[in-house]
């Protein structure tokens, strides 16, 4: 497995910056984040994908998705109005960033105002990922579907999508906070249905708002888990820090890197292997 960090887990610092700070505390790769429009408007210039390939290039940094959660802050994919084409072009622009960037992993959030709440929804949006699939399998990029489906959801959705370029991005600790085990959900879908992982963890206290600003290992989210289900089904792929914001960004990131480290030196001892190793 290799080791990312997402984009706003390193603060508010300039992508140089963040690419910088995420090689010193020895991550392989980044990943970026675009939350607003300004953002996305980016990713309509190829110019911009040369740009970002040569910045992680120097860092010696691989970039590990592209992560569009401004499509999240509206129905774009789940209901069909005009918003339906414009996202339709913009996943397609990502796409084709991401061939030229070399960045395998283009993650499209179905929650929030973008989520999936009825069968009209679940149809349309199985119908509109398995279109923008067919150009990214071209590229050789994988779709990736971040969402708070059940298990059994995600699966009849893969199903109905049935395309090699669409998998799952899964986030431990909004899973666990949408009342599902992550490490079950792997192993209901099976680890080769999961392109990337984004760990973070989680508290529940009762009856009140999950906390999600907590170290991991710390909260009620079982990462170890998470990491031992995803090495016994053989998972490839990236394990991604999508920590909190970092206030202070060189301590934070540090910290929660380090915890990542611990967290895969437990499992490994679990499971009777040799710590500090990272598949």
């Amino acid at each position: 497995m290799k080791l990312g960090i997402q984009q706003t887990a390193l603060g508010r610092l300039p992508f140089r910056e963040a690419c910088q700070l995420a090689g010193d505390v020895g991550a392989h790769g980044i990943g970026l984040c675009y939350p607003g429009a300004e953002n996305i408007d980016l990713l309509r210039s190829l110019g911009y994908a040369y740009q970002l390939a040569d910045m992680a290039a120097q860092h010696r940094l691989r970039l590990c998705n592209l992560h569009l959660g401004y499509l999240c802050g509206a129905p774009f994919l789940v209901s069909a109005t005009a918003l339906l084409p414009w996202a339709k072009d913009i996943i397609r622009s990502a796409t084709e960033v991401a061939a030229k960037a070399l960045v395998p992993v283009v993650v499209l959030p179905f929650y929030g105002n973008n989520r999936i709440g009825f069968s009209d929804e679940f149809h349309l949006a199985a119908k509109t990922l398995r279109e923008v699939a067919n150009r990214a399998d071209d590229l050789g990029v994988t779709i990736a579907v971040q969402s708070d489906l059940s298990g059994s959801q995600t699966r009849e959705l893969l199903r109905q999508v049935d395309h090699r370029s669409v998998k799952i991005c899964l986030d431990t600790g909004s899973t666990f906070a949408y009342g599902f085990d992550p490490a079950a959900f792997i192993q209901d879908l099976g680890a080769e249905a999961i392109v990337q992982v984004h760990l973070k963890d989680v508290r529940l206290p009762d009856g009140r708002t999950p906390d999600f600003n907590v170290r991991l290992g710390q909260g009620d989210a079982d990462c170890v888990a998470v990491i031992q289900t995803l090495r016994a089904g053989g998972f490839e792929g990236w394990l991604v820090l999508d920590t909190p914001r970092a206030d202070t960004p060189e301590a934070d990131v540090k910290m929660h890197m380090n915890d990542l480290r611990r967290l895969l030196d437990q499992a490994s001892e679990q499971a009777g292997e040799t710590p500090g190793m990272t598949s």
